[in-house]
């Protein structure tokens, strides 16, 4: 089913509905594919404005719906909600992600025996449902059929009318339906009473009968033909068999009083001659079958065919009776608990989905129950997306909090706040302990500080103070001294070597020796501010730099050694509010939070000049914390918003936004990185979830070999691996060098590197499974003899750029750019290329402005982005079975211009609002997803893991690893760092990821774990959390009993 864009005067919104796109349109309305607020996608079937001011047709509709709801959703897409007071009218149908029989026959052929029995049941389970609750169908052709994951379905997006309204409001003279699976009588226009549900049966048999040869039963050459043998003609049968032909033969009656019921056809279905069950039905589907069977009301038909007499003997046998009546009963309660099942499972991920942000570990426990109770592909898109998010659990008893320190060991941390509690938690790994705690009475602690041997502790609140923690049981005070306070920030910071304190408070910032920790003595301060707030103090980690605020507005710098007092060297004006200030570990960056205007980056190497270098996104919150973590790569900012930025800053000039923690409870106060980088805590003051554990890099590659380090080439280098994985290629600075992967632990260089002439055309590197033929620059070269020679000549003295190889079939894809000096139309030639010989041009393909072509070599196309601009962007499937005679497949629009493309089963190509990822296997336009990205970063490349259950993005600041399984929402599970990311590789054998970039080189990464996690990700999740609770199931679950989640 294609998705059409939204038409300039398409509704954007109907009731709680996001419309995404058309998928269909006809005679009473449009149908658009939308998405519910819980994240589901719906189908939408609106009203024509016209017909919504028709009372007649008004009638039909509302009767329409009125019974539609009435139909159980057996093998059939549920009516899930309606709005006929709307303008327009509109109805919320079940959307099911499938193709349609049309579609699987055209590109498959006839269905096999066991699909063919398969769809038969299925079908007839649909129309039993729906004349069960008097509807009758009237359009039941192959494309109403969708075959989706688990049983097909029955949908209708245009003409189903109800029993009362076929005989009541259809207006004279109509012929309503597809003509090749219209019944005789349906053409008898005279007849007010001509459709029935025996119509619909008809059309079963003309249905089965395509899905079995590719052709219907009636065929001809022409319409007025076909309908002539409708009503003339016995059906032509061939390649059916045996009791299916049987029925089929029985459903095809000309007169409608000797056709089976839908009832009838299912009894013979899943019955043989003698009564027993007919093998291969799947079980879900004959529950869903013996249940739609027993459902509904209406009078059974007679068969006047043999199939009814063997039917009837079985049904008059008692003991067969009985047990036919206990089977429906079970089917029915199986299926009645297969559907609170399923409920109860959707109901879960919505409430998840409802808390992630707010709180990550409830959503987490959520999704962890609903995917253990109900598998499905968006449960496992929730847990990975909860597992990605880092959420690692929370700390204490949720009070407000202000402030957080790790111990410089990693083995504590302390937590303080302003209910004149003052807690030491010991650390281990993801687990809190309360170790001890800390007298205050009643005050605000703003700050604290560990010593570098972590043995004494500096608090800040109305005092100051010094307290002996080498024991966090008993902790002991040994020194506190009034300060100044009213309602700015209040910072403590120790020395690295211990011996001194930076005390700031609401009036000066002062330096304090305390080598003796009872008596300390204040060295050195600011003049005292009457009537303004200092702001902020910071010292660097090294403590050759110290920054604060002695007058609004302006910012000081102060240098100082271990010998001498501060010395200001610097004055930063017109900075605004601060509300806190961070070095880098190395102290080359000094980042200071604005209260209303954001983050601004200065370059302190030289701290007498500093240097603006950037000012971060400016944030809709007011920033009140910002820390660098310990390798000085990354730097968190929290506000009054709940939640935590993480952005890389490894190059500040261009630091990049990776990640938002979302869920700390109120204002975000403090946060702190653990010792060894790994997590981050955060606290805020509201009354839950206020001490938030999160891990930094809660899915990681592993480096497994380093081919060639940074530092080695002058320009970006590329990366390509042969189709056995066993060569690694890189190309750069004009040469290309092979490397042995065999044992990717040891990789090996072969042989010397090959110069490359500097071509400037675009393409990706390719190898060839001979080693001898290579794609770079946009040339193709025999590399044979360690010399590189083009095999694709320049022709008019103007070179042919090559786009894509095909190494499989021997196929290239060339851009003839010789238009551009021409004005005669671009082209894509499909070239035979063998090494040795001339390439052969087989076929030309028009385009417009190529920026990509890539084979897809499994399904014998390509793929190409056409188009220069927004307007007339474009990805085009090209069928390449006969490569002589390329033909058009499918065409998606895009909203910008394509840059890059990465394609395989599926498509992927950048677009205004993220990487779009379309699903062009069945060439469902509907499923393209979006991986929408919070980075500012350019994409500079794309490729897909070889069973597309991952894809990697090359980016400026690094790799982005995003997981695309199918079903589910794209999610970014980890970021490789890097800098000028310029290649990526996916291994076709193996889990193995090869990156290229100026900072680390070329690494071949190990992405095995990844993979693992985010094909089944509850055992990772049962591990972080587990599910509900027995009394939260209680509170959460209502139609099925608790079950514990993980084992």
């Amino acid at each position: 089913m294609t998705l059409i864009p939204l038409h300039p005067d398409d509704p954007r919104r109907l009731g709680d509905f996001a419309l995404v796109g058309r998928l269909g349109a006809g005679g009473m309305g449009a149908v658009y594919l939308a998405r519910a607020t819980d994240g589901r996608r719906v189908a939408v079937k609106v009203v024509r404005r016209e017909w919504s001011a028709d009372p007649e047709f008004l009638a039909r509709f509302r009767s329409e719906v009125r019974r539609a709801r009435q139909v159980p959703p057996f093998c059939t897409a549920a009516v899930l909600h309606a709005d006929l007071e709307h303008v327009p009218p509109f109805v919320v149908v079940e959307y099911v992600d499938g193709p349609s029989l049309a579609e699987v026959v055209r590109d498959r052929g006839p269905l096999e025996a066991g699909e063919l029995y398969s769809l038969a049941v299925g079908v007839a389970t649909a129309l039993a449902a729906i004349h069960g609750a008097g509807v009758v169908h009237r359009d039941l052709k192959p494309a109403n059929v969708l075959l989706g994951v688990g049983l097909p379905k029955v949908i209708d997006f245009g003409i189903s009318r109800s029993v009362e309204m076929s005989e009541g409001l259809t207006r004279p003279g109509q012929v309503v339906g597809t003509i090749a699976y219209l019944a005789p009588e349906c053409f008898d226009t005279a007849a007010p009473t001509r459709v029935s549900p025996a119509a619909d049966v008809f059309a079963w048999g003309v249905l089965v009968g395509y899905a079995a040869t590719g052709r219907t039963p009636f065929a001809a050459d022409s319409p007025l033909a076909t309908v002539g043998r409708i009503l003339t003609q016995p059906p032509d049968l061939d390649g059916l068999t045996g009791r299916l032909r049987d029925l089929v033969s029985a459903a095809l009656s000309k007169d409608p009083a000797t056709r089976p019921a839908a009832r009838d056809l299912l009894d013979a279905l899943l019955r043989g001659e003698r009564g027993e069950p007919v093998r291969g039905v799947a079980p879900e589907l004959r529950a869903a079958a013996l249940a739609a069977r027993g459902s509904g009301s209406g009078r059974r038909r007679l068969w006047r065919a043999a199939v009814a007499a063997a039917v009837c003997a079985v049904l008059a046998a008692a003991g067969t009776a009985v047990a036919h009546f206990h089977e429906v009963a079970g089917a029915q309660a199986a299926v009645a608990a297969r559907q609170s099942r399923d409920r109860t499972v959707q109901d879960l991920l919505n409430r998840s989905a409802q808390v992630s942000s707010t709180d990550p570990g409830l959503a987490l426990r959520l999704a962890v129950s609903a995917q253990s109770l109900g598998p499905s592909p968006r449960g496992r898109g929730a847990l990975n997306a909860l597992l990605a998010a880092g959420y690692a659990g929370e700390v204490g008893s949720g009070r407000p909090l202000h402030t957080v320190e790790f111990r410089p060991d990693g083995a504590a941390v302390v937590l303080g706040g302003r209910d004149g509690e003052l807690d030491i938690w010991a650390v281990d790994g993801d687990r809190f302990t309360r170790a001890g705690s800390l007298p205050v009475a009643d005050e605000v602690t703003e700050d604290a500080a560990f010593t570098p041997d972590g043995k004494t502790l500096a608090t800040i609140g109305r005092q100051a103070r010094l307290w002996d923690v080498s024991d966090p049981a008993t902790p002991r005070l040994l020194y506190a001294r009034a300060v100044e306070t009213l309602d700015g920030d209040l910072t403590v910071e120790f020395t690295r070597d211990g011996r001194r304190l930076v005390v700031q408070d609401e009036k000066r910032t002062a330096v304090w020796d305390v080598r003796d920790r009872r008596h300390p003595e204040a060295i050195w301060s600011t003049t005292p501010i009457e009537d303004e707030q200092t702001g902020a103090t910071a010292l660097s980690r090294d403590d050759k730099i110290m920054a604060g605020v002695e007058r609004h507005g302006s910012l000081s710098i102060w240098t100082m050694t271990s010998r001498t007092r501060p010395r200001k060297v610097a004055t930063v004006r017109g900075i605004g509010q601060v509300a806190d200030i961070a070095f880098s570990p190395g102290a080359d960056v000094m980042a200071v939070a604005r209260v209303r205007e954001g983050i601004r980056l200065y370059d302190v190497s030289h701290p007498t000049r500093p240097r603006r270098i950037a000012d971060l996104a400016e944030p809709a919150e007011f920033v009140s914390t910002i820390t660098f973590d310990p390798t000085g790569t990354r730097l968190a900012i929290g506000g009054s918003g709940g939640a935590v930025s993480l952005w890389d800053v490894r190059t500040p000039e261009y630091a990049v936004l990776v990640r938002t923690l979302r869920g700390v409870g109120g204002a975000v106060r403090d946060a702190d990185f653990s010792p060894d980088g790994s997590r981050v805590l955060t606290v805020g003051d509201g009354v839950a979830h206020t001490a938030m554990l999160w891990r930094l890099n809660p899915f990681q590659a592993q480096r497994r070999a380093v081919l060639t380090g940074r530092g080695t080439y002058d320009y970006s280098p590329e990366v390509a691996l042969s189709p056995d994985d066993d060569v690694a290629v890189v190309r750069s600075d004009g040469k290309l060098s092979s490397w042995n992967l065999r044992d990717v632990s040891r990789p090996r260089p072969i042989g010397k590197p090959v110069s490359l002439p500097d071509d400037s055309g675009v393409s990706p590197l390719r190898l060839r499974s001979d080693l001898r033929t290579v794609l770079a620059g946009g040339s193709l070269f025999d590399i044979t003899g360690g010399r590189a020679r083009r095999l694709i000549p320049a022709k008019d003295g103007e070179l042919r750029w090559v786009l894509d190889l095909d190494s499989r079939r021997d196929l290239a894809a060339v851009f003839d750019n010789r238009s551009f000096r021409t004005g005669a139309r671009a082209k894509v030639l499909i070239c035979r290329v063998v090494a040795g010989r001339q390439p052969v041009v087989l076929a030309s393909i028009p385009a417009t402005h190529v920026n990509a072509a890539v084979f897809v070599p499994a399904a014998k196309s390509i793929v190409i982005a056409d188009g220069g601009n927004a307007d007339s962007a474009a990805v085009t499937i090209w069928d390449l079975t006969e490569p002589a005679k390329p033909r058009v497949v499918r065409t998606l629009r895009s909203d910008t211009e394509i840059r890059n493309l990465s394609t395989g089963g599926r498509t992927a190509f950048d677009g205004s609002d993220g990487i779009k990822i379309w699903n062009n296997r069945t060439g469902d336009d509907e499923s393209v997803r979006i991986a929408h990205r919070p980075f500012f970063d350019a994409v500079v490349g794309l490729s897909f893991s070889a069973g597309e259950e991952m894809m990697a993005v090359a980016t400026a600041g690094g790799t982005e690893l995003w997981s695309v399984l199918d079903g589910a929402e794209p999610v970014l599970m980890s970021v490789i760092p890097g800098s000028e990311t310029s290649g990526i590789a996916f291994s076709a054998r193996r889990p193995l990821l090869a990156t290229a970039d100026d900072d680390k080189g070329v690494v071949v990464w190990d992405v095995g774990s990844m993979l693992a996690t985010a094909r089944d990700p509850l055992p990772a999740a049962c591990r972080r959390s587990g599910g509900l609770s027995e009394s939260e199931w209680r509170r959460y679950v209502s139609e099925v009993p608790f079950r514990r989640a993980c084992r």
